[in-house]
């Protein structure tokens, strides 16, 4: 029997307003840039930037090789401040105010991970990963580097998926979402404000292992998406937390 797609809904308590969310996955070490023509109903290619240095051709102080950096992984945009912040080995940030993306400050170490969000409001963002880790960065101001700014041990055997309710006005009130891996899942509130976990709610048996989450701040629910079969029938699946 071929894997089944299944997925999960989780209804925190959300403030009513529409998430405006956006994920690009790129296979490269360059961003593409296009423009929608409203009118005409076209897409139009206007270029890419090349994002340097490849660290595979850059050595550390003992003379080894840094981590290849191998390609984009996940990517969040600051629409606000104009910038954009992609993650492959490397935390790239960018400046998209002009035609094409323009790399500012300094690139730094973050592992790859196929999800990241962002509170710009806030000032950060963050990247779930496979040991139980959200790792926290600072976008830095301006054109200011990001920086690593702590990391937060959750439960499970991995953190895949992180989506963020920051509907709220006042940073104060901003929360996270975040989905582990364990034998069942668990999903994850965290109160950005202080960076720990405030409750949490188990899945059911034999949903282990998931992938993707989006969030729906408008009608108070975050769905995680997982390719792993289930031993239980089809069925879609929702539970409400406040």
């Amino acid at each position: 029997m071929p894997p089944r797609l299944t997925a999960n809904r989780i209804g925190p308590k959300l403030a009513p307003q529409e998430d405006m969310k956006g994920k690009h996955l790129l296979i490269g070490l360059f961003v593409a840039g296009f423009v929608l023509l409203a009118n005409a109903g076209s897409l139009q290619r206007i270029g890419h930037t090349t994002l340097t240095p490849r660290h595979n051709t850059i050595t550390n102080a003992d003379g080894s090789f840094m981590f290849d950096d191998k390609g984009m992984y996940a990517a969040v945009i600051d629409p606000t401040n104009g910038y954009a912040y992609f993650f492959g080995s490397y935390l790239v940030k960018l400046d998209i105010t002009g035609n094409l993306p323009v790399k500012v400050g300094t690139n730094i170490y973050t592992g790859q991970s196929s999800e990241a969000a962002i509170d710009p409001a806030a000032g950060y963002a963050y990247l779930p990963k496979y040991a139980g880790l959200i790792n926290r960065y600072a976008l830095g101001a301006g054109t200011n580097s990001p920086s690593s700014a702590g990391s937060l041990a959750l439960t499970g055997s991995g953190a895949t998926s992180i989506v963020i309710d920051d509907s709220d006005p006042n940073p104060a009130n901003h929360y996270g979402y975040v989905l582990c891996s364990g034998t069942p899942a668990t999903v994850v509130k965290v109160a950005l404000s202080s960076f720990t976990a405030v409750s949490s709610v188990t899945l059911n048996a034999g949903e282990n292992n998931y992938a993707w989450g989006e969030i729906d701040t408008k009608n108070g629910y975050a769905y995680f998406a997982s390719y792993i079969l289930f031993n239980a029938p089809p069925s879609r699946k929702s539970s409400k937390s406040n």
